[in-house]
């Protein structure tokens, strides 16, 4: 029994070794090089390193480090996954951070910030939303800020580029000024989906053209002012538990 049991761990240890001797020469050999690389979420000079980084490397062993390295820019990588495909393929995907915010006291200590508070050191500002607020470290901390931040991620691709700067009011809380339109009260990053669909079917209205604001603190009940005649429909903005008088 033991001289039997002694000729199967034998054998077995030896299938072993015949095994990763096998995988050591395939992975080392060109049956298992990579010589298609599709990549999603980078493109031009970022996407060609990235892809001479994967060209040549084995799918059985895969090193992404290269990759990362290759990655490398502005807006830095959030995150990056490679999946390979036996014999010669691999997919990557890239998911960058995309700067919604400039974040700061004042024009000279402004920095980029993403949707979720990640602060993205060297990435520009032009062109963004202005957030005055404090950026601490590598994440933004700000009670306010990141209320904004929400905001701004809520909106549609049409209104994001439209938005000039947000800030809060001690007695509507948060508003943001569009830079072609009217200012916008939120009052706080609640139902911030909503407010802007609810922003959308007001600014669609052309009775409502020439509005000096939009108010959305109540999603389902907006009001609309600086119009001729007062404010138009939805809650008075002086006090959001009142409805405007008809």
């Amino acid at each position: 029994m033991r001289r039997r049991a002694f000729k199967w761990a034998a054998g077995a240890a030896a299938v072993g070794v015949l095994l990763v001797g096998l995988f050591l020469l395939v992975s080392n050999s060109s049956l298992s090089a990579v010589k298609k690389v599709q990549i999603r979420g980078l493109t031009g000079d970022r996407a060609s390193r990235v892809k001479a980084a994967a060209l040549g490397q084995s799918t059985l062993s895969f090193d992404e480090g290269p990759l990362r390295y290759a990655a490398a820019g502005h807006p830095p990588v959030k995150s990056l996954t490679v999946q390979t495909h036996f014999p010669n393929s691999v997919d990557v995907s890239v998911v960058l951070y995309r700067p919604v915010a400039a974040v700061g006291l004042d024009v000279n200590s402004m920095q980029a910030v993403a949707a979720d508070g990640t602060v993205l050191p060297d990435v520009p500002t032009n062109g963004l939303a202005f957030i005055e607020g404090r950026v601490v470290g590598g994440l933004v901390s700000d009670r306010f800020v990141k209320q904004a931040l929400l905001v701004i991620a809520q909106a549609g691709r049409g209104f994001r580029t439209r938005i000039g700067s947000l800030a809060n009011d001690p007695k509507f809380g948060l508003y943001v000024v569009m830079t072609r339109g009217p200012k916008i009260y939120f009052g706080d990053s609640s139902d911030a989906k909503a407010k802007w669909a609810a922003v959308a079917q007001v600014l669609s209205d052309t009775r409502t053209r020439g509005a000096s604001y939009v108010d959305v603190r109540v999603a389902h009940r907006p009001a609309v002012g600086g119009l001729k005649g007062g404010v138009q429909g939805g809650i008075d903005p002086a006090d959001p538990n009142q409805p405007v008088s008809q």
